[in-house]
């Protein structure tokens, strides 16, 4: 369910505010051509704006803020929890999954891509801190600090590759992950 408010503050331009509950992100990730990997529920407010001078790269265009929680979710191809037992600097194999009881942050949509930031995540034991960016031609750089269970520290884990195949490895503790 959502709502939407559209206004023509200036000429050629368009502005608008979406609130939104229970987005099955799986369907939305096949609609936006991104695929399935990702699961859960997603609730949240976001405000956008484009210009509109011509109707076909509106899309292409677009700047949104917002913020969402995504809720009884699925990060496919991102292990977290197995980059943490590794914890040896070298990539994660590909595969796998992190199941979650919640994550939460805010976004940036802008034509050079997405910026995920603030992210916080809680799959039982597992905590993790941090944030991703996606670029237009869907290449990922980010660093989330993942703790499993109350006396382990944080390790940070960068996250590399293309959105269909990420990359994890753990980085040094100096490098550290950042909650931007």
């Amino acid at each position: 369910s959502g709502s939407a408010l559209l206004s023509e503050e200036q000429r050629n331009s368009l502005t608008g505010e979406l609130s939104f509950d229970r987005i099955n992100l799986r369907q939305l990730g096949e609609a936006l051509g991104i695929g399935n990997q990702f699961q859960g529920n997603a609730s949240g407010r976001v405000h956008f704006s484009a210009p509109t001078q011509d109707p076909a790269p509106v899309a292409a265009s677009l700047n949104a803020d917002g913020s969402c929680i995504v809720t009884r979710g699925s990060l496919g191809d991102i292990d977290l929890g197995e980059a943490v037992r590794r914890n040896t600097g070298k990539p994660t194999p590909l595969g796998g999954a992190t199941r979650f009881d919640r994550l939460s942050g805010a976004f940036r949509v802008s034509p050079a891509g997405y910026r995920f930031s603030q992210l916080s995540l809680t799959a039982g034991l597992l905590q993790g801190n941090g944030y991703l960016n996606v670029s237009r031609n869907q290449s990922l750089s980010g660093l989330i600090a993942v703790s499993i269970g109350r006396n382990q520290g944080l390790v940070p884990i960068a996250i590399s590759g293309e959105l269909v195949k990420p990359l994890l490895h753990t980085v040094s503790q100096a490098s550290g992950a950042q909650n931007e």
